[in-house]
């Protein structure tokens, strides 16, 4: 435990941080309640995110010699510290109070040596008066521990108030009976030593114990070895960005100890390992990568060296250096990853197994592999071009057939046993061969030849099922981005430094470009998420069309798994609505679109959206609207459900009792039921400068919960809603307390600018907390989890009966307030809105969450 512990209000954390770092400076261990991604020192893993916070404070206060009180307007204020400050008046602390600013903080901690005997004494006969096991000890436990007897004497003595402490009735009474059982045990033994036998006896036995006790001590001191190590792992784990050395530390931190901070961080690991495999490689200026076609192999390189990687486990396998004037165009790596083929004006092969390159064929302008069993390579030949199909264990060996252009870039499939490549004056060729030949099968203009580079350096061409994507230099800075389907040929003529396109699992693609100013989507497709920082994202090919990673030249290596976080166009909606596996949008001009395919399926005369996502009970969803409520069915299709004037809505939240929605108004409730039946509770009992908040329905539809603005919580009976009952307690004042039912026990969820969310039973007793970090956007129970959206915290998964910490998305990854959850896919749904005043489309965002 630390020497001192400081009490604060979370709004002066920065003040507090510069306090802590003050006393560790002057060579004092100090504990406050640092949590989360933002904690800077291994002391803050006392108070994990999810654990029990108000048992930890207590205990760390508890043991602390001094306990520093920040003495500022926000600590006074706060209901929160004021609850802190009666626990140390209860238990008669040494406690300073610092006013910032005043001096230095070190100076209240000058005598903490002097009375530390004294300090010391009273923070463990607290703790033995807190655990109430004084009865429970034997005769020879209290000889052994005839300190605690030490201890007592001195806090009852004159030395106890000019140490700083008091002792009220609990702890004097607590040490009088550890001074009466002390001399009673010595009583007692001296008794027994009234013949040797008995003295012989009594000492076999208390050597026997003292054995007992002490391997007892020994375990004891290994346990909380264990628990502190399994702390620091934890905390360790949550602030490590390589997903393989998080997931490593969590398990590690869970093996020592299942603390409730392990088993948390290794649900997170585990979570994020999942959505996004991250590991830390070389620092290089990669050009390219591609994977191997039949193993987990990804083969890189940059100027001056190729490099292999593990995929599994971001591993360097191996690394060739290339001489200084290599320029590498394109390469094809084997089935195995084992053998790289590769052309700078000539084709050559690097061998991996023995780290040496050789050139084999000179004059070979571009190589491809389909499946890294063929290796296909193009020679210039007249107008057009010789293309040589080989196998790679004799390249030499070679079936040779004539292309009529030459290509600049080109691509191999070998399931569907189709070719295509670009060519020299701005045209997209598809062939299918066979053994016997090739024959084209279509011929697209892409670019005007007039608007053609002459080298067509860094042409690129990417096939995804029966889709093709590219890139196609212009004389220009700008290129010529294609993707042409079934629909046609689109044509994005002001792309610029594109990276290869890499293949969705819908056939579609995704492209980085070189600044990450954004990732380019095409044909519809969803993006993956990935971290901004890098000036570059070099994307891997590859040949199978289901597997995506990224290799950065600031050493990072991504590997994005099939359950990866997602980012998608909305087009201009405002609002969505996802009702089953249907996803609707609402647009400014007031129309629902099915997004699937744009159609219009409703209406709306609403010019404002209280929200951007409606509230969903089964084939029904609402959304708050200056003009009332909306309701949109299954098949998109609006009407005005109930007229209230949008400037006293507060909030719409699906009922736990899933029939009724919950409409909360400035000073009334409103239960719209899914079969349109209407009723609205007013709320005349609050005072005029108090409004409502937020509110919900409880299971069995007999109660309803509200919040208020003065940070009140209540329970409202339903046929007598005139004598609400009221929380002892207060929440911060304000508009960010939340307040719901959970749908299987009916318990009451309430969180708000406390950054505390707390579980409580019908009679408000508290049945678990978490600590959220700050004042939440949103806080929404979905059936068996919890989401909770802080702006320090970013997206908070907790299990809904228990608040154990399940998930968390850091606010780096997505800035996005709102989500709604999708227990079929067991992912989140949010939505960026449309902004139109700088013409951005909205952007759908899917999170994954992998451990449920």
């Amino acid at each position: 435990m630390a020497d001192i512990a400081i009490s604060y209000s979370h709004a002066d954390r920065d003040t507090a941080e510069a306090v802590c770092e003050e006393l560790r400076t002057a060579g004092y261990s100090v504990w406050m309640d640092e949590t989360g991604e933002y904690s800077r020192t291994a002391e803050a893993i006392n108070l994990p995110v999810g654990q029990q916070h108000w048992e930890v404070i207590q205990n760390e206060f508890a043991a602390a010699d001094l306990v520093i009180v920040l003495d500022t307007p926000r600590w006074r204020a706060s209901e929160y510290c004021r609850k802190e400050f009666e626990f140390l008046l209860e238990w008669g602390k040494w406690t300073a109070f610092h006013v910032p600013g005043s001096g230095p903080v070190a100076a209240h901690a000058a005598e903490l040596v002097a009375r530390r005997r004294v300090t010391g004494a009273h923070a463990r006969i607290v703790a033995l008066a807190r655990s109430n096991n004084i009865h429970s000890r034997s005769l020879v436990e209290r000889l052994l521990r005839r300190s605690e007897a030490e201890d007592a004497e001195i806090i009852l003595s004159s030395d106890a108030p000019a140490a700083g402490i008091s002792v009220d009735e609990t702890l004097k009474n607590t040490a009088v009976a550890v001074m009466h059982h002390a001399r009673r045990a010595r009583r007692r033994l001296r008794q027994g030593a009234t013949t040797a036998t008995a003295i012989l006896a009594v000492l076999a036995i208390v050597g026997s114990i003292a054995w007992t006790v002490a391997v007892a001590q020994r375990d004891a001191a290994t346990r909380s070895a264990n628990f502190s190590q399994s702390l620091y792992l934890a905390s360790r784990s949550l602030d490590e960005v390589d997903s393989g050395r998080a997931l490593g530390l969590a398990n590690e931190a869970a093996a020592h100890s299942t603390t409730p901070a392990a088993v948390e961080a290794l649900e997170i690991a585990t979570a994020n390992d999942r959505r996004l495999r991250t590991f830390a490689v070389d620092r290089r200026e990669y050009l390219g990568a591609a994977w191997a076609p039949d193993a987990p192999v990804i083969v890189a390189y940059s100027r001056t060296a190729l490099q292999q990687f593990d995929a599994r486990t971001g591993r360097q396998l191996g690394s060739i250096t290339l001489d200084e004037d290599t320029r590498i165009k394109s390469i094809a790596v084997s089935a195995s990853g084992r053998t790289v083929a590769f052309t700078d004006g000539n084709l050559n092969v690097a061998d991996f197994t023995i780290g040496t390159t050789r050139q084999v064929i000179g004059n070979v302008e571009l190589v491809a592999t389909g499946d890294g069993t063929d290796i296909w390579y193009s020679t210039p030949w007249d107008a057009g071009a010789l293309l040589n199909r080989a196998a790679f264990a004799d390249i030499d060996d070679a079936v040779e057939y004539r292309l009529p252009a030459r290509p600049t870039a080109m691509t191999v499939d070998a399931q569907q046993r189709i070719l295509d490549y670009t060519d020299g004056r701005g045209k997209l060729h598809t062939a299918k061969y066979a053994d016997s030949g090739i024959q084209e099968t279509a011929v697209v203009e892409i670019v005007p030849e007039t608007e053609m580079e002459s080298t067509s350096a860094g042409a690129t061409v990417t096939r995804c099922g029966d889709n093709v994507f590219g890139l196609i230099p212009k004389k220009t800075i700008w290129e010529a981005s294609f993707a042409a389907t079934a629909a046609g040929v689109t044509v994005d003529r002001a792309a610029r430094g594109l990276n290869r396109h890499v293949c969705n699992s819908d056939s579609s693609a995704w492209a980085t470009g070189p600044v990450m100013t954004d990732l380019m989507t095409f044909a519809g497709a969803k993006r993956p998420y990935i971290p901004w920082g890098a000036n570059r994202y070099v994307t891997a090919l590859d040949t199978t069309g289901s597997r995506a990673a990224v290799i950065t030249p600031d050493g990072w290596l991504y590997i994005m798994p099939g359950a990866r976080i997602e980012f998608g166009g909305a087009g201009k909606i405002h609002a969505l609505a996802k009702i089953g596996r249907s996803e609707f949008g609402i647009r400014a001009d007031g129309d629902v679109v099915d997004l699937s395919d744009n159609a219009v399926t409703g209406h709306v005369e609403s010019k404002t959206l209280l929200s951007p996502l409606a509230s969903v009970i089964g084939d029904t969803a609402v959304i708050g609207a200056d003009n009332g409520i909306l309701r949109i069915d299954g098949k998109g299709a609006t009407t005005l459900a109930v007229p209230i004037d949008g400037m006293t809505i507060r909030g719409v939240r699906a009922g736990s009792d899933a029939k009724t929605f919950v409409v909360t108004g400035t000073n009334a409730v409103t239960l719209l039921g899914t079969d349109g039946a209407v009723r609205t509770i007013r709320t005349d009992w609050l005072a005029d400068d108090n409004q409502l908040v937020d509110g919900d329905i409880s299971p069995d539809g007999g109660t309803v919960v509200v919040s208020t603005t003065a940070g009140q919580v209540a329970l409202i009976d339903v046929k007598s809603p005139s004598t609400p009952r009221f929380w002892g307690e207060r929440m911060p004042p304000g508009s960010v307390t939340f307040a719901a039912f959970t749908p299987t026990t009916g318990k009451i969820l309430v969180t708000g600018a406390d950054g505390i969310a707390r579980l409580m039973n019908s009679d408000f007793a508290v049945q678990a907390t978490a600590f959220v970090g700050d004042a939440p956007k949103q806080a929404e129970i979905f059936g068996p989890v919890t989401v909770v959206i802080s702006p320090r915290n970013g997206i908070a998964v907790y299990d809904t009966e228990t608040l154990a910490l399940r998930d968390r998305i850091p606010p780096t990854v997505t800035s996005i307030t709102a989500v709604m959850f999708d227990s079929t896919t067991k992912s989140l749904l949010g939505l960026r809105p449309h902004d139109s005043t700088e013409d951005k489309d909205a952007g759908r965002v899917y999170i994954p969450l992998p451990t449920l």
